[in-house]
């Protein structure tokens, strides 16, 4: 077992491997309509600078999860690094030559780099102690949402500053850092048992891809199109066929047994509902300081000034994910998930009752901050708790799967509502599109504390003191939720 020099390397080293997919997933949202008139494309073709990411890192979690409990989770996350950096190597020339397609194709190769949440959990787990597990799963959860926010707040002065080929050149520089570190992980040993179920994998694919494809084109192609309802109708289809092909091989890529039982269903449902409020809002938040002054409503702020809106969001996330496992080894992990949600409901109560002065959506964002900071960290304790350690990798990218689902679900969400209250003939939302909007999260949120009062109350986890004294105290399996 590491000692501790060699452990806080390590978690330098899980963190940085985490951050830049997290990232790169959100950093184009701001730039859209940079890259919308740079690439010569309608509004609805340069979404698929953002589509394409998703996709791939919906299809690509799971199979590296599993992957790397059958045969190790250092070589996988190094292989979806190398993935990730050629990705961003091929979308930062894309964006250089103004060349669409390839930017798309270089976005999709990005998009693996999400495999790198699940894998850097189950390093941890093989690989830390006991007491230490807590508080590094907490931290590498977080790194979904502040990575999230960063990829907001860098976007409009990277964009304004250099071009939108340094969304890509200044992400590289991230991936490759994270990679020279992730070399030098330690080589777990495998967990699981079996082989890389085929059928289960290309039926997995088939049903995120109808999903994803369905919730981020909605608003483009109508809701009540051929395609959107075929696309929804061979999501069914495809999950039906995934779940009876899952329960008939005996080395499933998706244990389905993982999620059967009310603590898996609650986490599942928690961590999607979640962050449907969580993205929504940071999808919202935006635009809504970006209105101008003469909307009566909007404060006219450029992309840049939007973008730094949010970092009290990402600082304070950062800093309160490690507040997150202190908390629950006194109280279990469901606490801080519920602390956290408790947040979100005031800040968008706020947001959509008082935000006349710019200095009240500060505050807000703060809050916002601070609450998900909480429960994302919660998040990834409950899961890593409620698995078997041999599964470690594949019911995390599951986890990591929901997460990106209710990430689409929260930008469409908040983006349906607004349309919805705009004229036909007009430029831009009225006030009470956005204020529905907060509204909307805020009872999300609710939802969100709602479901987490339903998780089962997990033990605190004492410390270890042998782990203090150097004694290896051997494969030491997390207990899970009852």
């Amino acid at each position: 077992m590491p000692g501790r020099p060699e452990r806080k390397g390590m978690v330098a080293a899980l963190l940085a491997a985490a951050f830049p997919a997290s990232l790169a997933q959100t950093i184009v949202i701001a730039a859209l309509p940079v890259l919308r008139d740079e690439l010569d494309v309608p509004a609805s073709q340069a979404t698929w600078t953002l589509t394409a990411f998703m996709l791939a890192g919906a299809v690509v979690t799971p199979i590296a999860g599993r992957l790397g409990d059958l045969y190790g989770h250092r070589r996988i996350l190094v292989a979806c690094l190398l993935l990730f950096t050629a990705g961003t190597v091929a979308a930062g020339l894309a964006a250089s030559a103004h060349s669409f397609g390839w930017l798309v194709a270089g976005r999709a190769v990005q998009g693996t780099g999400s495999g790198a949440f699940p894998l850097a959990l189950g390093i941890a787990r093989s690989a830390l102690p006991p007491h230490r597990l807590r508080g590094v799963v907490a931290l590498v959860s977080a790194v979904f949402g502040i990575g999230g926010s960063a990829g907001m707040v860098v976007a409009g002065p990277l964009v304004d500053a250099a071009g939108t080929p340094w969304l890509f050149w200044a992400t590289l520089v991230l991936a490759a850092g994270a990679l020279a570190l992730a070399t030098r992980l330690p080589a777990t040993r495998p967990g699981g048992s079996g082989r890389i179920d085929p059928v289960g994998a290309v039926l997995l694919s088939a049903t995120l891809v109808c999903l994803l494809l369905a919730i981020s084109q909605g608003r483009a192609w109508g809701w009540g199109s051929a395609r959107i309802i075929g696309l929804f109708a061979g999501t069914a289809l495809a999950l039906a066929a995934f779940t009876a092909a899952e329960l008939r091989v005996r080395a499933p890529l998706v244990d389905l047994r993982l999620l059967r039982g009310r603590g898996p269903v609650t986490i599942t449902l928690a961590t999607l509902v979640v962050c449907v409020a969580m993205f929504g809002s940071i999808t919202l938040i935006p635009q809504f300081v970006q209105a101008p002054k003469a909307s009566g409503y909007g404060f006219g702020l450029s992309a840049s000034a939007a973008g730094l809106l949010m970092v009290p969001m990402a600082a304070l996330m950062l800093l309160a994910g490690p507040a997150a496992p202190r908390i629950a080894r006194r109280a279990g992990s469901r606490v801080p998930f519920q602390a956290g949600t408790v947040c979100a409901v005031a800040a968008f109560a706020l947001l959509a009752w008082v935000h006349g002065a710019l200095w009240e959506v500060y505050a807000a964002c703060a809050v916002i901050g601070v609450g998900y900071g909480l429960a994302f960290a919660a998040i990834g304790n409950l899961v890593v708790e409620n698995a078997p350690p041999g599964q470690t990798g594949v019911a995390t990218g599951v986890n990591t799967i929901v997460r990106t689902v209710g990430a689409a679900v929260g930008a469409q969400a908040v983006t349906a509502i607004l349309a919805a209250r705009t004229a036909p003939a007009a430029k831009l939302p009225p006030e009470s599109g956005y204020t529905g909007a907060f509204a909307v999260l805020a009872v999300v949120a609710v939802v969100a504390l709602g479901v987490a009062a339903a998780i089962p109350r997990g033990p605190g986890a004492a410390p270890d003191p042998r782990e203090d004294r150097g004694v290896d105290s051997g494969n030491v399996q997390v207990r899970a939720l009852e």
